[in-house]
């Protein structure tokens, strides 16, 4: 009988497949025009910072952040079969992933991180992953934010023409030759009479604030 490869029942994602996936997100963002802005410079410096980015925003976020942003970048990815072929991908980018998520391996990622942010490492965080509900956020950034003591950053990556897959993030794929919004926002600080939940509405509201081309309306706050 015949077999026939798939990823389905492959936990590991073959160099070679995610080294191709790597080079067509890089293809592909060629074609982009690209709009950077960050008003408080920290794709460009070595200040380290936590940054907050919706799920279906992520693809291309490796490819926008440029070398030298990249190589000082740990992002946290779920410890899921999906996550193992991300973390495999984004390896091809000099970003270095730091497994985990809030629903396995929660307390060893926040403690990862945490060394991270400690050697001046940026970390990034898709706050709504990796299993929704779209655009509610966890709680962990505001941990992390809570014993680094650093900012949290609103990243968004907007793109006015783009496919939305029927995903449960609504995953946006902006189109070639599309113009692209990349942005780093306001930064966050913890406050000492910031609660948990209430950093975690800042923090919400402030990705919101920035988020545009959605053709869906948000999910409502749980």
């Amino acid at each position: 009988m015949r077999t026939v490869f798939t990823f389905k029942n492959k936990r590991h994602m073959p160099k070679f497949f995610a080294w191709c996936a790597a080079l067509i997100l890089k293809l592909i963002r060629m074609t982009f025009r690209v709009k950077i802005i960050d008003p408080h410079h920290y794709r460009t410096t070595d200040t380290p910072f936590i940054g907050a980015l919706w799920h279906n925003r992520l693809l291309f976020a490796p490819s926008l952040g440029g070398r030298s942003f990249c190589r000082r970048i740990s992002v946290l990815i779920s410890s899921s079969r999906d996550g193992e072929y991300i973390a495999t991908i984004i390896k091809f980018f000099n970003i270095e992933p730091v497994r985990g998520s809030s629903s396995r391996g929660g307390l060893k990622a926040l403690l990862d991180l945490l060394k991270e942010l400690k050697k001046r490492r940026s970390t990034i965080i898709t706050v709504d992953g990796p299993r929704g509900p779209r655009y509610v956020l966890h709680q962990g950034i505001a941990m992390l934010a809570y014993k680094s003591g650093l900012p949290v950053v609103p990243i968004m990556i907007n793109s006015p023409n783009h496919w939305t897959l029927k995903s449960w993030d609504r995953m946006q794929i902006p189109k070639p030759f599309s113009k692209i919004y990349f942005i780093l926002g306001d930064p966050i600080v913890w406050h000492p009479d910031d609660t948990m939940d209430g950093f975690t509405e800042k923090i919400r509201t402030a990705l919101l604030a920035i988020t545009k081309y959605d053709q869906m309306e948000p999910e409502k706050h749980v």
